[in-house]
């Protein structure tokens, strides 16, 4: 391993370790503005590694302030995508349950139009049947 990426994962470790100790400290309205500012942290290191790797200090901050900004913006987005699918769903499922309401009504009729047939078509071999016995077997 190279120097830069032992600082790094040695950053890693102590940021985890900074995070969970402050985080069970700090108040739940709090916790946006200390998630931007660990935030802040990150894209610093980020910005140490690249100067580290041999990257010039200009492009290392440029790419440390695009990966922020790109972050922060993939998870507002996110959280917008979220939302209107909770909303779609909700709506889908109105809609599937009427559905479902309207077929039932449909089949509650078919099934009482298949005993009305079946009915009459007992009632018609009923009367058919002794007919063809007399035809038949009649000597």
């Amino acid at each position: 391993m190279t120097t830069a990426s032992t600082k790094l994962n040695a950053r890693a470790v102590l940021y985890k370790q900074a995070e969970s100790d402050t985080d069970a400290k700090i108040a739940a309205s709090d916790r946006i503005k200390h998630r931007a500012k660990l935030m802040t942290t990150m894209i610093s290191e980020l910005y140490e590694a690249l100067v580290d790797a041999g990257a010039s200090e200009a492009k290392a901050k440029q790419a440390a302030e695009a990966l922020s900004a790109e972050n922060l913006s993939a998870k507002d987005h996110i959280a917008d995508v979220k939302q209107e699918l909770a909303g779609d769903i909700a709506g889908l499922d109105e809609k599937l349950s009427g559905k479902i309401t309207e077929l039932d009504k449909k089949m509650a009729v078919m099934q009482w139009m298949l005993g009305a047939t079946l009915a009459g078509i007992a009632a018609i071999l009923a009367s058919v049947v002794p007919i063809l016995v007399k035809l038949f077997f009649a000597a």
